[in-house]
C-alpha cells in the first residue's frame, strides 16, 4: 500500500478597503449644533442658579435631539449648564428627548413625569434625581415668567 500526501497553501482572500460600507466604529453620533433653539438658549441663560445647587446635586446630560443628524447636549451640574457632554462621560443621570417634547416642558404643556410615561423622554440613571428634574424645571419657568414682566 502505498499512500501520497499533497499539501498545497491557500492564502486568505485579499481585503478589499475600496468601496466597503462603514465599521459600526465609524458610525459617529449626530453632529452637535452651534446654534441654540430659543428654548434651549433661554434654559441656558437662566443659569447659574444657586438654589439649584442643593436642590438638584448631581451630574445629568440633557441630550435634546433636533432632528435625525442634530442634537444639543448639555450638563446640568452644581447649579450650572455647560454646553457639552460631561467630562469624562460620567453622569449620574441621562436625559434623552426631542427638541418638540423639550419646548412643551418648558413652556409647561407637558410635566417630565407624563412625558416619561408617555415614553417621550428616555431616562438612563438615577431615577430618584430624575424626579428632582422637575424643580429645573420649575426654576428655569419662574425665571420666564419673571423676564417677562
Amino acid at each position: 500500500i502505498q499512500l501520497s500526501i499533497t499539501l498545497t497553501s491557500t492564502s486568505p482572500p485579499p481585503r478589499y478597503t475600496q468601496n466597503r460600507p462603514p465599521r459600526p466604529s465609524e458610525h459617529a453620533r449626530p453632529k452637535t449644533m452651534t446654534s441654540l433653539p430659543p428654548a434651549l438658549e433661554f434654559l441656558v441663560s437662566t443659569f447659574p442658579h444657586p438654589k439649584l445647587k442643593k436642590q438638584f446635586p448631581g451630574v445629568c446630560h440633557l441630550v435634546v435631539a433636533q432632528d435625525a443628524d442634530t442634537h444639543h447636549d448639555l450638563t446640568i451640574q452644581a447649579g450650572e449648564v455647560a454646553l457639552s457632554a460631561p467630562s469624562g462621560g460620567k453622569c449620574d443621570l441621562r436625559i434623552t428627548l426631542s427638541l418638540e417634547t423639550f419646548e412643551a416642558i418648558m413652556s409647561g404643556k407637558l410635566k417630565p413625569p407624563k412625558a416619561f410615561m408617555e415614553k417621550k423622554i428616555k431616562i438612563k440613571g438615577k431615577v430618584g434625581l430624575a424626579m428632582k428634574f422637575q424643580r429645573v424645571v420649575d426654576a428655569v419657568r419662574k425665571a420666564q415668567r419673571t423676564s417677562k414682566l
